[in-house]
């Protein structure tokens, strides 16, 4: 139980802003951090509904309509700000770097090399850009068409935080070290549990509020977790925790893009 809570709070630690104390992993077999990844991405989740329950909580109690009508088009901005800002920016920066190394290497060698590079450089900046643009107005579509909460932005954390899961856990290393090859291990039974069980939270609330629409974003979401960071780790000969970032990012765009299209609040 002592590992098992010392896992959790290392996922935590590692992936958010919490002040929680960095334990050290007790074997190269018993390491489970990568499957509760999905349960950092239940916490984010929770703060994000909660944080709009609140917002449309306030419009009930202030009357001046205008007011509320000027704010709605800041909520998906500050829904992408809150996301961020409780994950220290960690996959923000792991995007940047993907995005220099993919665009401006030519080998795996020179993109892991471009990788470590701490600068962000002009194709980075410009896959942040664009990376951002798609979530805000997916976002904003959620938002618009939503009659309570956008419970797809209660699931798309977890199920963003999968694919980094997946990374640790069928990926190989690209490199001899760094943060990604120190969570990187093969599942066992206890470590599957935590992530069907984290899962089952997350999705539930989508699947059974929204019906089909709700499956066939969790469906697609379930499909990307693993076949992103595939992709992306293909470019660089491996997994490192640059990927496990971006791919965070990637499968949470296109996540919130197929909600957006298909109407799910």
């Amino acid at each position: 139980m002592r590992a098992f809570l010392g896992d959790m709070t290392r996922a935590i630690t590692l992936l958010t802003i919490l002040p929680t104390r960095y334990p050290s992993s007790d074997g190269e077999g018993t390491d489970r951090t990568a499957a509760f990844f999905p349960v950092v991405g239940l916490l984010v989740g929770t703060v994000t509904v909660l944080a709009l329950a609140a917002v449309n909580s306030l419009e009930h109690v202030i009357s001046d309509e205008m007011l509320f009508d000027r704010l709605a088009p800041m909520l998906a901005p500050m829904v992408l700000v809150l996301w961020a800002a409780m994950t220290r920016l960690l996959h923000w920066d792991g995007l940047a770097d993907v995005g220099d190394a993919w665009w401006g290497g030519h080998t795996a060698e020179r993109r892991l090399e471009i990788m470590r590079d701490s600068r962000v450089g002009a194709f980075g900046a410009a896959t942040i850009v664009m990376i951002s643009l798609i979530q805000v107005a997916s976002i904003t579509t959620i938002l618009e068409n939503a009659s309570a909460v956008g419970w797809s932005l209660f699931a798309v954390p977890v199920l963003g935080r999968l694919s980094a899961t997946f990374a640790a856990w069928l990926g190989k290393p690209a490199r001899s070290d760094g943060l990604g090859l120190s969570v990187m291990r093969r599942p066992d039974l206890l470590g599957l549990i935590v992530v069907i069980l984290a899962l089952a939270v997350g999705l539930g609330p989508l699947v059974a509020l929204l019906g089909t629409k709700g499956l066939a974003v969790a469906i697609v979401g379930l499909i990307l977790a693993p076949v992103v960071p595939h992709l992306v780790s293909m470019r660089f000969g491996g997994v490192t925790g640059d990927v496990m970032g971006a791919s965070v990012l990637i499968t949470e765009t296109l996540i919130l893009f197929t909600a957006a299209v298909v109407g799910v609040v």
